[in-house]
């Protein structure tokens, strides 16, 4: 069989893949029944032209002609325009495989499920392509058998639709490797600093300054050839823009999307990695490394990198910047934070300069910030003049360039309710942040203390940035709660954003609730709070994570997710009607990592009683859980996991030890996840190495094949993991 034939034979099948996968969607959508119909009737026809074109091709292939005798196979397919044609037809249905299994995420991820994944746009645009491919290969069939004037006007017919269906074919790979590209580049910069560029509150004053500065170096580097910018905004509310990883990845990102050649090698360098806790390192180093390949590639490269302080990691990226900012000339750094955050390695490279923001400095600016605020607050702007005056000599004058002071002073003079009472209140202003913060929380009304501390807790240690719905229903959430009905919950989730006025803020465009300000963090985690009037509301960082691990499970573990796993149409009213469903079950794992060898023998019981419950009907809580996590998994997936397989692949070591230690009945060898893997090859596959250190001498076989014939080894390996390669080589006897 030719060559061309192995292509068909593979295009028919993927036709028919086509087609049993929109049948499959078609059972459970209630809509697009035309889209479906015609799709298919046109994939049924151009398999139909297809299978005919094979067998011509497969006929003249299997006979013997003499020299003389004319060959019976059409001219066309001859050509480089037949093989261009059956690639392109090969990259039309991939693409539209491709749309069909289009990836899903949290909540989305139910919903896609249960509609049609197309839309008509893109129906039309994958009908239009497989009408064109069929014309084609019909045409070519009967070029050679009609009159020599209808076959010139076939001829021009078939060349017009090559024309086309190359730059088709054309403008499809192109998209695809742009695909590819931002698909790279979004794994290196999960965090999009975009979204925080000029879009700081007012009074965070470092970061509009930042602001500016990277509208500057963007400005600079467009009038210049070959320069390069990348920039970067740490969010104390967002943990994962804290990460050295986040941020070499953004900035690494950055400088290769306008070179081809970097971001090839981007892709084929850290193709297959993930953020796998314990291999940080090794995955800083390769982006050290790639980024020091871009300042050769460059002539000039500016790095800007916001609130450094606002990093638990500072003296990290601060010790990575150094040696990337040493290792040329022509490297620019701009840094924003507090004193406390530059390194000694900084403040001692001779051409890297400390500015000082001076009260005197800035004081201009603190008044430019107070008059909007008097031009555009509605309460303030209608206050005679005299009034206005007042309000602007006091607070720059007392401000000492402390713009959220000011924001704060604002704040709360835009709540009274007379001029007297502006006044009154211009008398008794705080005179530091602490003093405004402590004042804040004083008038919050004693009915509403423990809502005002949950919500301030919450906003503190959550692991990613939440929604109003999720916090309002976090802050009722009380410890050991055994049911949460519609009398615990606040009829108005608002009223969090009223009770805390001045300490956090809501955005609701992206339906965010956050801490207004990282100092408001840095005061209910200080020192000073202890044995002030506001001592009520101090946070104890070493219980943050544990607390909120504990709470996570208490969610868990109320009774409407005790029937277990249920349809996809349930989980979509279950996700919906319980907000922070979505947070706890993807969370409370790394809590719990986060916590350490300190988990308290208390919450490992009820850990292992969580665990427990998959033995029930449904796998109880805690096949309620596993769904959540496996969305569009099948539920034997979900029945078939076992506890030790998901505490392996959230790399909670005391846990495996405990579930190793206490149950004589546990499996190593017990597969689960999507792909009928043990817990060591998901260990393997995470970077655990504890874990797997510890199923290893427990008796796990580093030789076990998952349903995809991929052993630990084959993980470790493909991830990068030498240390767990040497580990897994010296149980299997291959160092």
């Amino acid at each position: 069989m030719i060559p061309e034939s192995l292509i068909l034979t593979e295009l028919i099948l993927s036709l028919g893949e086509s087609v049993v996968r929109i049948y499959k969607i078609a059972k459970s959508v209630k809509d697009a029944k035309n889209d479906i119909k015609i799709l298919c009737d046109e994939l049924f026809a151009l398999k139909g032209v297809l299978e005919h074109v094979q067998m011509q091709l497969e006929a003249c292939a299997g006979s013997e002609k003499s020299a003389e005798e004319p060959d019976e196979l059409p001219q066309l397919f001859k050509t480089q325009d037949f093989s261009d044609m059956l690639q392109a037809t090969q990259g039309f249905l991939k693409d539209l495989l491709k749309d069909l299994e289009r990836p899903k995420k949290h909540l989305k991820a139910t919903l896609q499920s249960l509609a049609w994944p197309l839309t008509k746009a893109e129906v039309q645009g994958h009908i239009a392509r497989l009408e064109r491919v069929k014309s084609w290969f019909m045409f070519a069939m009967i070029t050679d058998g009609v009159s020599s004037d209808l076959s010139r006007e076939i001829y021009r017919e078939v060349c017009k639709l090559s024309k086309d269906l190359r730059e088709e074919r054309d403008n499809w790979e192109q998209e695809r490797q742009d695909e590819r590209k931002q698909a790279i580049l979004q794994q290196l910069s999960p965090v999009n600093p975009k979204q925080n560029h000029l879009k700081a509150c007012p009074g965070a004053g470092k970061t509009v300054l930042m602001s500016s500065a990277v509208e500057d170096a963007k400005t600079n580097a467009s009038q210049q050839l070959n320069v390069g910018t990348a920039y970067f905004y740490c969010a104390f509310n967002d943990t994962q823009s804290q990460e050295p990883a986040s941020i070499l990845g953004s900035i690494a990102a950055q400088l290769s999307e306008s070179n081809p050649n970097l971001v090839a090698r981007l892709a084929s360098v850290f193709q297959g990695q993930d953020n796998a806790a314990g291999h940080d390192i090794a995955k800083l180093d390769m982006l050290e490394e790639h980024i020091s390949l871009c300042f050769k590639c460059l002539s000039k490269v500016y790095i800007l990198i916001d609130a450094v302080n606002e990093s638990s990691q500072s003296a990290a990226i601060c010790s990575i910047l150094v040696r990337l900012f040493k290792s040329t000339e022509s490297v620019y750094l701009f840094l924003t934070g507090t004193e406390e955050a530059m390194t000694k390695e900084l403040k001692e490279i001779s051409r890297f300069t400390i500015l000082r923001l001076d009260s005197q400095d800035i004081k201009k600016d603190v008044g430019l910030f107070v008059e909007a605020r008097l031009r555009e607050n509605p309460t303030l702007r209608d206050l005679k003049d005299k009034l206005k005056e007042e309000i602007r000599t006091t607070l720059v004058g007392k401000a000492h360039g402390m713009f959220r002071w000011v924001q704060c002073q604002m704040d709360y003079l835009s709540l009274q309710r007379t001029p007297n009472a502006v006044r009154k209140a211009l008398q008794e202003l705080p005179e530091t942040i602490d003093e405004t913060y402590s004042a804040i929380l004083q008038r919050i009304h004693d009915s509403d203390k423990d809502l005002a501390r949950e919500a301030l807790f919450w906003l503190s240690f959550a692991l990613k940035p939440l929604s109003l719905s999720e916090l309002s229903e976090a802050v009722v959430l009380e410890d050991n709660y055994t049911d949460l009905d519609e009398d615990s919950r606040l009829q108005h989730p608002r009223v969090i954003l009223e009770i805390c006025h001045g300490l956090i803020t809501f955005n609701p465009d992206l339906d965010r609730v956050a801490l207004a300000h990282f100092s408001v963090k840095t005061y209910l985690m200080s020192e000073r709070m202890k044995g002030g009037r506001s001592e009520f509301y101090h946070l104890d960082n070493k219980v943050g994570n544990a607390r909120l691990a504990e709470k996570c499970l208490t969610y868990l573990s109320l009774p409407s997710f005790a029937s277990g796993y249920c349809d996809h149409e349930a989980l979509h009213r279950r996700l919906k009607d319980w907000p922070l469903l979505d947070y706890a079950a993807r969370m409370w794992p790394k809590h719990v990592r986060a916590i350490g060898k300190d988990i308290s023998t208390p919450f490992q019981t009820r850990i292992r009683e969580f665990f427990a419950t998959s033995t029930r009907r449904g796998g109880g809580s805690f096949g309620a859980w596993v769904q959540v996590l496996l969305r569009s998994a099948p539920s034997e997936a979900v029945e078939m996991t076992q506890p030790l397989y998901y505490a392996a692949s959230f790399g909670l070591t005391s846990i495996v030890r405990t579930l190793i230690e206490t149950d004589k009945d546990l499996n190593l060898e017990s597969c689960g996840g999507r792909y009928g893997s043990s817990a060591l090859h998901v260990a393997a596959y995470r970077g655990h190495y504890d874990v797997v250190e510890l199923l290893l001498g427990a008796g796990a076989d580093p030789r076990a094949e998952n349903d995809m014939g991929e052993t630990a080894l084959f993980w470790a390996r493909r991830k990068g993991f030498g240390d767990i390669l040497d580990l897994l080589g010296r149980y299997c006897g291959t160092e």
